[in-house]
């Protein structure tokens, strides 16, 4: 078989996935919530379609040419549905990803041979970045194609991924070098075979930084193992065997027990059993070169056969989960942490399809499967558990006026204390830590400013998101701007600058805050003058800043201040 230059990365009914950890959470889902999806939809991929920063879902409609395409609306939403014609009866496997390089999201689907005229293809449509597609481009081999997995198997250099996919007695990978999408690497099982293998999945097996691939055939069972050499060369690795006499129909890859190399799962069914006696699989990788003995839980809660599974972080504990689904439920295998899996957990409502994303944005995987009905509908179920563990603060507004700045958020669970984030158009970022309290009001003496601020919250270690934007607004402060040497300070500069410096010393967690010994006359002198300055330095040495450095001359005793020392206060204060 050729050796060829290919491309790399991922898993094609198995869905490998990595989202943030931060605290344990208990895992749940919501129950599945409906979108429309147009005919029969069946398998599904994941990606943005419409560079929006929402992952967008697609959905194989039914044994038609269409993919039905669904952009997100935001909130965890959909707009109504669009089909995008790919020009060949679709009977096998849909995936997306950016196989030209050109930044946008692309759809792929395999379809099968319609006779001696129509050889089986790999189907592209290529993604223009706004939701929509050009003309498919059927790429053909004469084998029949099943399962796709996108993934970066090689080093193109122009940022493509690379599309493996299952074919008759083996599989076969896609990629584009600057010239186009092509067929690069053919391998066939080392047995004498005739039908398409059951499933494909890709992991870095043996931890040399280069995705390998796992083909599973029930009719001689085994998963057979292809280590990725580089560059998209592949050599075949070890045999695996399946327990006979189960079959093995989902594939996925994980670092289950954190060595550093993927290890690999699947669904083991016993089609003869009169329940179909269900159980999970996982053999550990060992070394370059070999997996351990494999370790099995059985009496699984699915119904029916299982066809896909996944590797994904569900409870953001830091360890890789794994699931399996059926036609009607998803049974989820939480990791303790050292590649066992104790708990087994079962959710019903799901459905044909699968795919894993953070749908509603909330630091949580999503489960997004489809019903295959004749008025179909896309289901997702929404991952419950927070993560972390309480999200970012709600409705946070800004606003101002008269020299007080003032924004206020709402409440969320487990919050030690809040930090809000702010800075001017003109100045250099800060935060400022505040209590457990849901508002914060503060007079700066910088009129005429832009305001940018966030809010987030604290929780020992953990960190919310912050507020979903900046806080803008614009403050109008009761005095105009100082015309340095000229304009004398009077009271209100005065009392602006200490409410300022003592509201610093506030939310700096100073104890105590500063005492002001002179009075406050219509126009202000040296003394009044010289305790702001000594308060405003300390501040600034406490934060390990240097003083500020005055250019205008300190005032002699008695003498009024003028305006370019106010402003170099300000800007300071900024």
């Amino acid at each position: 078989m050729p050796r060829v230059r290919a491309l790399v990365l991922l898993v094609l009914s198995a869905v490998a996935a990595v989202f943030p950890a931060a605290a344990d959470c208990e895992l749940d889902f919501s129950p599945p919530v409906e979108y429309p999806a147009g005919d029969t939809p069946a398998s599904i991929a994941v990606a943005d379609f419409n560079n929006d920063g929402r992952p967008d879902l697609a959905t194989r409609a039914g044994f038609t040419q269409f993919i039905t395409v669904l952009l997100a609306s935001g909130g965890g939403g959909f707009l109504p549905p669009v089909q995008v014609p790919m020009g060949r009866d679709l009977h096998a496997d849909i995936a997306a990803g950016d196989v030209d390089g050109d930044g946008n999201a692309d759809l792929l689907a395999s379809s099968p041979s319609a006779g001696p005229s129509v050889p089986s293809a790999l189907n592209v449509a290529h993604g223009n970045g706004d939701g929509t597609f050009q003309t498919a481009i059927a790429h053909e081999i004469p084998e029949d194609m099943g399962g796709l997995a996108v993934g970066d198997f090689a080093t193109s250099g122009i940022g493509a991924v690379d599309v493996a996919a299952t074919k008759t007695g083996g599989w076969v990978l896609f990629s584009d070098f600057g010239n186009g999408l092509s067929q690069v690497e053919d391998n066939d099982l080392p047995v004498n075979v005739q039908a398409t293998p059951d499933a494909l999945a890709a992991g870095d097996f043996n931890n040399d930084g280069n995705l390998d691939i796992a083909v599973s055939y029930s009719a001689t069972g085994n998963v057979y193992v292809y280590y990725n050499s580089g560059g998209g060369s592949f050599n075949a690795g070890p045999v695996l065997p399946i327990e006979h006499p189960y079959r093995a129909d989902a594939l996925t890859a994980g670092d289950f027990d954190g060595d550093g190399d993927d290890d690999l799962a699947f669904g083991e069914v016993d089609p003869g059993a009169t329940a179909g006696t269900k159980q999970l699989v996982i053999y550990p990788s060992k070394d370059s070169s070999t997996f351990w003995p494999p370790v099995r839980y059985g009496d699984l809660g699915l119904s029916g056969s299982i066809d896909h599974a996944a590797s994904v972080d569900l409870d953001a504990d830091g360890d890789a989960d794994i699931l399996l689904a059926s036609a009607s439920s998803v049974e989820v295998f939480l990791n303790d942490g050292t590649g066992a899996f104790p708990l087994q957990r079962t959710f019903s409502g799901y459905s044909h399809g699968f795919a894993v994303a953070d749908l509603d944005d909330n630091g949580g995987p999503d489960l997004a499967g489809s019903d295959q009905e004749a008025t179909g509908h896309v289901r997702v179920l929404y991952n419950v558990c927070a993560l972390p563990p309480f999200g970012a603060p709600a409705n946070a507004v800004a606003s101002g006026a008269g020299g007080v700045l003032r924004v206020t958020w709402e409440g969320t669970r487990g919050v030690d204390h809040y930090q809000i984030w702010c800075r001017t158009d003109v100045s250099t970022r800060r935060y400022v830590h505040v209590g457990n309290s849901v508002t914060w009001s503060f007079v700066h003496p910088s009129p005429n400013a832009i305001y940018y601020c966030r809010v987030r919250g604290v929780s020992g270690p953990a960190l919310s998101p912050y507020s979903n934007s900046d806080l803008t607004s614009t403050f109008v402060f009761t005095d105009p701007a100082l015309t340095p040497g000229v304009t004398r300070i009077k009271r209100v500069h005065l009392t602006q600058l200490r409410n300022a410096i003592a509201a610093m010393y506030t939310t700096m967690v100073f104890y105590g805050t500063p005492t002001w010994t002179e009075a406050s006359p219509v126009t202000v002198k040296a003394a009044e003058w010289l305790e702001v300055k000594t308060a405003l330095d300390t501040i600034l040495s406490a934060a390990g800043l240097p003083p500020v450095s005055y250019t205008a001359p300190m005032p002699a005793a008695g003498a009024p201040v003028s305006g370019a020392l106010i402003e170099q206060i300000r800007a300071n204060l900024d």
